[in-house]
C-alpha cells in the first residue's frame, strides 16, 4: 500500500459537469520511489466521506464527471492502484457545487444580458453553472429601440451592472422597455391586430415579448395585421421563444406593397430576441397580413410578436 497527496482544480460547466485535476504520486508510504503505478480511482458523493460512486479512470490525471444534480453539493477524492491492484487511502477530500444562474426578460423592448466570467449571452444562452463563491458580473445591453429599465429579483437592482455571489441558484429578471418612436409598430400575439386558426395555447418558453407568447401545431395559422401609418420601407423582425420541441422551418407569408414574399425561420435559435426578415414596402393606411403556418407534431411553432421599423 502507498498514501498519495493529491491538489484538485475544479471547474463547473453547464448543465452540471466537474473536471477534477490530481498531482501524481512519487513516493510509497515507506518512502522508496513509486515505480509501478498502474492508475487512478475516482469516488464522489453527496456526503462527507461516504462516497456513492466510483469511477476506475486509468492512468490519467484529470476526469469530467458529467449528469451531476443541479445545485447539490458533492464531495470527491481520488485513490492511486499499483500493477498489482493495491490501492492507496484516500486522497483529500475536495467539494464543488454548480450553481445555477437563469435570466429571464421582460417589458416591451428588447436586448441581451451577457456575464463575466462567460456562460451567458442571452438571447440564446439564458441559463449557465458557476463555481460556488464566485462572483458573477450582469451587463444588460438594449437594442436600438430600448431602454434597459432594470434589474429585478436575485438581490440584482438599479440600471447597471448586477454582481452576484453564487451561494445560491439564483434567477434574475431584466426588464427592457420599447422607445416612443413614430416610425415603429410592434404587434404582440395579445393584441388586437391578430387573427389566429386552430388551437393555440400558451407556451412555457422564456424570454416572451410582452405577456407571452403561444404554441401551435398541425398546420394552425396565426396572423399579425399591420396597418401602415406611413408609407415607406419598412424593416419586419419576429420575435418567438425557445422550446426544444420548437421546428427549424417555419413557414412566415409576409404580405407588402409588391405581393407577397415566403420565409423559413429556425425558432430553435435566437429564441428571445428580434430577428430580421427582411425590408419590405408598405403603403400608408393599407393593411397587411404577416402569416405564420404551424409545423407538423411533435415539432412545435412558437407565435410572439412582430415588429416594424421605418427605415426610408
Amino acid at each position: 500500500m502507498f498514501t498519495i497527496v493529491f491538489s484538485f482544480d475544479a471547474s463547473v460547466a453547464f448543465p452540471y459537469s466537474v473536471t477534477l485535476s490530481w498531482d501524481a504520486p512519487l513516493k510509497n508510504a515507506n518512502g522508496t520511489p513509486l515505480t509501478d503505478l498502474a492508475g487512478y480511482n475516482l469516488y464522489y458523493g453527496k456526503q462527507h466521506l461516504n462516497y456513492e460512486s466510483k469511477i476506475r479512470v486509468g492512468n490519467v490525471k484529470e476526469f469530467t464527471i458529467t449528469n451531476l444534480a443541479k445545485d447539490v453539493n458533492y464531495y470527491c477524492a481520488v485513490t492511486a492502484y499499483d500493477s498489482s491492484g493495491n490501492e492507496s487511502s484516500y486522497s483529500d477530500e475536495v467539494s464543488v457545487t454548480g450553481y445555477s444562474l437563469t435570466i429571464n426578460k421582460s417589458g416591451t423592448g428588447s436586448g441581451v444580458v451577457t456575464s463575466s466570467p462567460a456562460g451567458i449571452t442571452c438571447g440564446t444562452a439564458c441559463a449557465n453553472g458557476f463555481d460556488a463563491g464566485s462572483i458573477v458580473t450582469l451587463t444588460a445591453t438594449p437594442d436600438g429601440n430600448s431602454a434597459f429599465a432594470g434589474w429585478s429579483g436575485g438581490g440584482c437592482s438599479g440600471k447597471g451592472q448586477c454582481a452576484l455571489v453564487m451561494s445560491a441558484p439564483i434567477t434574475v429578471t431584466a426588464n427592457f422597455s420599447a422607445t416612443t418612436s413614430s416610425s415603429q409598430t410592434i404587434i404582440d400575439n395579445r393584441d388586437a391586430a391578430t387573427s389566429k386558426t386552430g388551437s393555440w395555447s400558451g407556451s412555457n418558453g422564456l424570454n416572451f415579448y410582452g405577456v407571452d407568447s403561444v404554441f401551435s401545431y398541425n398546420g394552425s395559422t396565426f396572423t399579425w395585421h399591420f396597418t401602415t401609418p406611413q408609407s415607406g420601407n419598412y424593416e419586419v423582425s419576429m420575435w418567438w421563444t425557445y422550446r426544444d420541441s420548437r421546428s427549424t422551418s417555419v413557414p412566415v407569408d409576409i404580405q407588402y406593397s409588391g405581393g407577397k414574399a415566403r420565409f423559413y425561420v429556425n425558432q430553435k435559435v435566437n429564441g428571445g430576441q428580434w430577428n430580421r426578415l427582411g425590408n419590405f414596402y408598405f403603403n400608408k393606411g393599407s393593411s397587411y397580413a404577416i402569416t405564420m403556418i404551424a409545423q407538423s407534431y411533435p415539432a412545435s411553432t412558437c407565435a410572439d410578436a412582430v415588429r416594424f421599423n421605418l427605415v426610408q
